[in-house]
């Protein structure tokens, strides 16, 4: 049996590992999903102001995607995560004790983000590409799958925790959590993952020089702008679902309900997708999730009652979560091995900017505007968007493969 190789049990040992660490450190986004409106409250804040520190968390965890990538590509995994680890718990500690927003903003910036969270979710899921290759769509949704055990977990323990103690003691009792949780796992992750073998690009398509039947650069741009687009997209409900839940008449804990509801659709969401890629190919995989999120944004718009938005949230929830690993998997379907590091990372940055313009976008539109109807409705224009991109793409994969068969 195939025990240190690529496909091998020390690879599902690995993602059993990153598992755990991207399911602790995405509760730095749900503390300010879920306690955006007792942090406004607290200081006398618009929303504008907690949603822009989402944003600026999104900006950087997508440029510390990059840097950290580079890093991880010279000396291993494990001194990044290592650092993105003690960043997220000192962040965390420190929100507790802000009374500035410039505080909120920075930290969530730069320690929470660029290093924090640009320490984890690209290069982990980079890494899991390097573990795998006949399942590699099924072991990134894996790993991504993190994400939404995390949605499942942190809202409602959140939600608790800022009922009972406050958001601040919710902030340091969740970073002392991550320092007793993530430091065991990072001595899992950290072992060298074996060189894969296959080289994608000479599978793409086209000649010397081009992907796709593109210039070579020209795939790796598509799909960043597709992953921006879609982010912009996805971050309004995600961001604003329990704040606008309250504002339809619900108590907050019905919102933060229904974003682990959400959440838990999109665990099931990313395996099935991540099977669908390595069945059927990462770009129609991400054409179906796409057309699936956007349906559920379109029923968003129009979703006043309790029904109606538990069915959009089903659409939503099982369109979204296989959407942003299947992006990791298309990369690499599209380039080397070697290639694909810096390429993830540039790639994921277009999501964080996304993530980081529809979470503020949503705020701000509802501080104008009193409703959060118009940012769904631009959200689901965006949406079209993205799958205009992505169509585009796989059309032109598909001339490709077969002009290299006639």
């Amino acid at each position: 049996m195939n025990k240190t190789g690529v496909d091998s049990r020390a690879g599902w040992i690995v993602v059993a590992a990153e598992i755990g660490l991207i399911m602790m450190t995405m509760g730095t986004t749900y503390l300010l999903w879920v306690g955006l409106k007792p942090i406004a409250a607290d200081f006398g804040w618009p929303r504008e102001v907690p949603s822009l520190a989402n944003s600026l968390q999104m900006i950087g965890t997508g440029l510390g995607g990059i840097a950290m990538g580079r890093w991880f590509d010279r000396v291993g995994l494990g001194p990044p995560v290592l650092a993105g680890t003690l960043a997220i718990v000192l962040g965390s500690v420190l929100l507790a004790f802000i009374d500035a927003a410039w505080q909120l903003h920075l930290i969530n910036a730069v320690l929470i983000g660029f290093i924090g969270n640009g320490a984890m979710f690209a290069p982990l899921l980079t890494n899991t590409t390097r573990w795998f290759e006949r399942r590699r769509g099924l072991a990134v949704a894996i790993v991504a799958a993190g994400q939404g055990l995390s949605g499942a977990v942190w809202p409602p323990v959140f939600e608790l925790a800022i009922e009972s103690v406050g958001w601040r003691d919710a902030s340091l009792y969740y970073g002392l959590a991550c320092l007793a949780v993530m430091l065991p796992l990072i001595l899992v992750v950290r072992r060298p993952a074996p060189s894969a073998t296959a080289d994608a690009a000479t599978t793409s398509g086209g000649a010397a020089g081009r992907v796709a039947g593109l210039p070579v650069h020209t795939p790796h741009a598509i799909l960043a702008l597709g992953i921006l687009t879609c982010c912009i997209a996805m971050a309004v409900p995600l961001v604003h679902i329990v704040a606008h839940v309250s504002d339809l008449g619900f108590d907050s804990a019905r919102g933060a309900q229904l974003l682990s509801f959400i959440m838990v659709l999109s665990f099931g969401s990313r395996i099935g997708i991540g099977v669908m890629a390595d069945r059927f190919g990462a770009l129609p995989s991400l054409l179906v999730g796409s057309a699936l999120q956007a349906l559920g944004l379109f029923l968003f718009i129009f979703a006043t009652g309790e029904v109606a938005l538990f069915a959009a949230a089903v659409v939503f929830g099982l369109g979204f979560g296989g959407l942003i690993p299947c992006y990791a998997v298309a990369v690499r379907a599209l380039y080397p091995p070697a290639d694909t590091g810096w390429r993830v990372g540039v790639v994921f940055f277009g999501g964080s900017i996304g993530m980081a313009i529809g979470g503020w976008m949503a705020g701000t539109v509802f501080d104008r505007l009193g409703s959060y109807v118009p940012a769904f409705t631009a959200a689901f224009g965006a949406n079209v968007v993205n799958l205009l991109l992505l169509g585009f793409l796989a059309s032109c994969l598909w001339r490709s493969s077969q002009r290299r068969f006639a």
